[in-house]
């Protein structure tokens, strides 16, 4: 029935039905007139004779964000006008839709610019579908950034997983399994956050990237130990430590020995914690990681605090330490409260 209302309509008319079912259920003026090669006068004819015959509808609602916009009046007549375009077709659609949008330099709108590449994609072949993937991971990328920025890590999750399944570039792919394993992290999804680490340290390992690869197991053994599983923790960051080379890679090091006193702390292994904070701190302290040294401090002086030795532990949890000649807390290599401490 739908098919042979579209049929009544004038060819041009018709035509502009496929154009607007690329765009989706509701779309501009604007955006329309990008992709159909038409001025905006003569389409406002077209759309509202469509809309005399009620295949669209204009949004009126003042608290709509849509208000303003076009929408066919049911999701079905937007299936059968867009299954009724051809394979180029779609091609040539899609990808006039990805370039009007990525011409309004809006962050806002990096998971349209998308859409319309992974459109272009499906209705390419070889060489050119597989670019097309990479340009939609790239915009799915900037998607999941924003959408991360705004604590919205639901969607920055599904954005990573659909810009992973869009055959992403070197650059891309990396990035993409870190923000999905920080964003499953976020939502309590210990196991999605764990699987998407696992993937981003093998990456790397595949392709010998060793400095990126110690940066894998540091994200990986944070994850590990915030889903209480230390002991495994443990297990692992020794045995990357173990082969880790200290002068290549002396921030990465500093790290892992850090995640490494925590784990180690949660653990119960107090003394190991101990032993663990002031490794990292000595290079913490030199290459001048200022957040490493404080979450080496806190790791101390807790497990400090925990063996008994609480006059050499509460020094780390005064004023962050900004130089040895600070008062307020002594060195972090040093265990001591100082002298002037009752």
């Amino acid at each position: 029935m739908i098919g042979a209302r579209l049929d009544r309509l004038d060819p041009a008319t018709r035509a502009l039905t496929g154009d607007a079912a690329v765009l989706g259920r509701t779309f501009t003026l604007e955006a329309l007139a990008a992709i159909h090669s038409e001025q905006s006068a003569a389409l406002k004819e077209r759309l509202a004779e469509l809309t005399r015959r009620e295949l669209l509808e204009v949004h009126r609602d003042p608290d709509s964000p849509e208000r303003g916009q076009y929408g066919f009046v049911q999701s079905l007549i937007r299936e059968v006008a867009y299954a009724r375009l051809t394979r180029a077709e779609r091609h040539d659609r899609h990808l006039r839709a990805a370039r009007h949008f990525e011409s309004l330099g809006d962050d806002e709108v990096a998971g349209v610019i998308a859409r319309h590449y992974l459109g272009a994609g499906a209705a390419a072949e070889g060489p050119e579908a597989e670019e097309l993937g990479r340009r939609a991971a790239a915009a799915l990328r900037a998607a999941a950034e924003r959408a991360a920025a705004l604590h919205s890590h639901e969607q920055a999750l599904s954005y990573c997983r659909k810009a992973l399944e869009a055959a992403p570039g070197e650059d891309d792919a990396p990035a993409l399994l870190e923000l999905a394993a920080e964003s499953a992290a976020a939502l309590a999804r210990p196991d999605e956050a764990e699987d998407f680490a696992h993937r981003l340290v093998a990456w790397h390992v595949e392709r010998k990237q060793r400095s990126e690869e110690l940066r894998a197991v540091h994200l990986l053994g944070r994850i590990l130990v915030e889903r209480h599983d230390a002991r495994r923790a443990v297990l692992m960051l020794e045995e990357t430590l173990r082969f880790a080379d200290e002068v290549k890679n002396p921030e990465q090091v500093a790290q892992l020995r850090a995640i490494l006193a925590r784990a180690h702390m949660l653990a119960g292994n107090l003394m190991q914690a101990v032993e663990a904070a002031d490794a990292s701190l000595v290079a913490a302290e030199r290459l001048g990681l200022t957040q490493v040294v404080a979450e080496d401090l806190t790791t101390k002086g807790t497990a400090l605090g925990d063996l008994g030795r609480l006059r050499e532990g509460l020094p780390c949890f005064r004023e962050p330490w900004t130089s040895p000649s600070s008062t307020n807390c002594p060195p972090p290599s040093c265990g001591r409260a100082p002298t002037s401490a009752t």
